[in-house]
């Protein structure tokens, strides 16, 4: 059935282009870009933490082939603004859960992931509104025990609780770093604004 839907998906794709070029007249009533991600958000495509560029290459050569009204540009430029799209989504997706979560949030009742440079900023936004957390997490202990009296625990000798996690890391560190939470059922954390 899955396959069957694809290679549906793909003829459809083909058709509707193919027809585009054969009769330019109704060119205007669709938008190939418009098909091209409506594909690639059934394929779950633009979900994927890594893009599968083979299968979006494949793809791209079976349309193009066949229909010179098509090129790879247009359809590589259309991936890349669905990808643009979606981090932007998620983007705004983050700064809701954020800002949520900072309406409820309780004094020494959340722990910042970070004890470098973004989980210090943190912590001194935190602190200038009468908030302190409970703890800092790292991923591993390297010398310094705490900070201002607030100690500093390695995830995995960390105790799991409700409380939220501020995530206070740039980059690949966070992607790890989630993944980390999860695998111990941690779904309750959110990233620190400068970090996004």
């Amino acid at each position: 059935m899955h396959s069957t839907i694809l290679v549906n998906q793909i003829l459809f794709l083909n058709f509707s282009v193919f027809s585009l070029y054969k009769n330019r007249k109704h060119a205007d009533f669709i938008n190939i870009e418009t098909l091209w991600n409506e594909y690639l958000k059934a394929k779950g495509i633009l979900n994927e933490r890594n893009i599968p560029w083979e299968v979006i290459d494949k793809t791209i050569d079976s349309i193009t082939k066949n229909n010179p009204f098509c090129t790879r540009e247009i359809f590589y430029k259309a991936t890349v603004n669905g990808i643009q799209n979606r981090y932007i989504n998620l983007k705004m997706y983050e700064q809701y859960r954020y800002h949520t979560m900072l309406e409820k949030l309780e004094n020494g009742k959340f722990a910042i992931y970070g004890a470098g440079l973004y989980g210090r900023e943190a912590y001194y936004h935190f602190k200038k509104q009468g908030l302190q957390p409970e703890c800092f997490l790292v991923t591993e202990i390297s010398g310094n025990n705490g900070i201002d009296n607030i100690p500093i625990y390695a995830l995995k000798e960390w105790k799991v609780n409700e409380n939220p996690i501020i995530i206070a890391v740039l980059g690949n560190a966070q992607i790890e770093i989630i993944e980390k939470l999860k695998q111990r059922g941690i779904e309750n954390y959110y990233i620190y604004p400068s970090c996004e």
